[in-house]
């Protein structure tokens, strides 16, 4: 496997502040953008690496297919600023569309099914 260009920021308060907010408890990891965040110093399982590193493959994906997007919709340079969001952008519009259909929106989000169908882990 081949990973994505990537930062591991370890003993972050991120997945210990949004875990407790959305969740029961502090996420196990949580991405944004390049970066991956560690509530402690190590991952807890290599599928979290795997799982996570799917995500940071997501904004690459996303920034490329943004930039395109934002390139051919207005020629200026202004589209760089809004390429980094796109992923953050499409995950939550994928969110809010597995909420209408009746699901929630972070276990059913298609992003979340891939990483965890790349990962090995279990996809209802």
């Amino acid at each position: 496997m081949i990973a994505p260009p990537h930062k591991v920021v370890k003993r972050s308060w991120l997945p210990v502040f949004f875990g407790k907010l959305f969740s029961h408890g502090p996420f196990q990891a949580q991405t944004v953008g390049p970066f991956i965040f560690l509530p402690g110093d190590s991952f807890s399982h290599i599928r979290v690496y795997v799982h996570e590193l799917r995500h940071v493959t997501h904004f690459y994906i996303g920034w490329l297919v943004g930039g395109a997007v934002w390139l051919a919709l207005t020629p200026s340079w202004w589209w760089l600023l809004a390429t980094p969001f796109t992923y953050t952008l499409a995950y939550v519009l994928a969110g809010f569309y597995a909420m209408v259909r009746g699901s929630t929106w972070y276990h059913d989000n298609p992003f979340e099914r891939d990483a965890r169908r790349h990962a090995g882990e279990p996809v209802e």
